[in-house]
């Protein structure tokens, strides 16, 4: 699941980087270190991602990455986790079962190799889970969405052949998504800064707030692109 890296791969890194923080702007955090929100901003996107996992994780993707590894990297690349409970434990849950499976089909594998190791996967959510995920890894794995005409649209080209896009873009959504509320909560102690006369804090905020700025504007361009 590696790759050489290649030429313009420093760059999009950057463009793509969610910026350090100073100052704590995360959501709060239980003793465990997982979020103690039940963020329902968050939630929709976290589903998709989890939804990818389990239905087409162990499919090759594009640059020797498969879905699972690309999606774990991607949000590794940010020191960023699924907030929502319930999906951080079906992600948790996915990469503990894949990592007890034998060794990956290589990037040339033929296709039944790959198929094959993502059946195991869903047999696992669909029986062996904990009954605390299994209602949801169910619903996930059924596909019980309504057909309208996008989806019929959609349906003529199988998921599986547009995961390029999708994939990279379900994770640009989190990633928008988690900025968005980092920019609010910014704006918030900015205001906040203004009444208490703290003109050094205020300066601080500020920068990171206009560095969030620039990650959400590179981030909404490439989603464009997609």
């Amino acid at each position: 699941c590696r790759r050489e890296d290649t030429p313009g791969d420093e760059e999009q890194a950057e463009t793509e980087s969610l910026p350090e923080e100073k100052e704590d702007v995360r959501q709060p955090q239980d003793e465990g270190g997982q979020s103690s929100l039940a963020n329902p901003y968050l939630a929709v996107q976290a589903r998709e991602i989890v939804y990818y996992l389990l239905k087409f994780g162990c499919y090759p993707l594009k640059d020797g990455f498969t879905v699972d590894a690309f999606i774990n990297q991607s949000l590794a690349d940010d020191s960023l986790v699924l907030s929502n409970g319930i999906y951080r434990e079906i992600f948790d849950e996915y990469f503990s079962f894949v990592g007890s499976l034998p060794a990956a089909p290589s990037e040339d594998s033929a296709p039944a190799e790959y198929i094959s190791r993502q059946e195991a996967v869903m047999a696992h959510f669909s029986r062996d889970v904990d009954p605390g995920i299994l209602g949801e890894c169910l619903n996930l794995l059924i596909d019980d969405q309504q057909l309208t005409v996008q989806l019929y649209r959609e349906s003529l080209e199988p998921e599986c052949q547009r995961l390029g896009d999708v994939v990279p873009k379900a994770l640009g959504i989190y990633k928008l998504r988690i900025i968005e509320q980092r920019c609010n909560d910014l704006s918030r102690r900015i205001n906040d800064a203004q009444h208490s006369c703290d003109m050094e804090l205020q300066k601080t905020l500020v920068q990171q707030l206009q560095l969030f700025n620039k990650a959400k504007l590179a981030i909404s361009k490439e989603l464009n692109r997609l």
